[in-house]
């Protein structure tokens, strides 16, 4: 893991690898509930914009040792119930 941040008010935890994949955890239950993938190269830094895609979706912005930035929406609103 290279970065981890905390949803801001949700029991969510969103990691970066070594991989190049980016991950959605449920804190709960300590499983991996998304795997963002696109990637070629070590993921350096992820950064979280929540609420602040169409709609109100919850956006992560990386950036990776292969010299791009992706943009991936998150379906945080699945663990709202529950």
């Amino acid at each position: 893991v290279t970065k981890m941040m905390w949803h801001p008010s949700l029991p969510v935890v969103v990691t970066s690898a070594a991989d190049g994949v980016v991950r959605m955890w449920d804190a709960r239950q300590g499983t991996v509930v998304s795997d963002y993938k696109g990637h070629t190269d070590m993921v350096l830094d992820v950064k979280g914009f929540w609420g602040a895609g169409v709609g109100g979706v919850d956006l992560v912005l990386t950036a990776s040792d292969d010299h791009t930035a992706r943009v991936f929406a998150l379906p945080t609103q699945n663990l709202l119930q529950g």
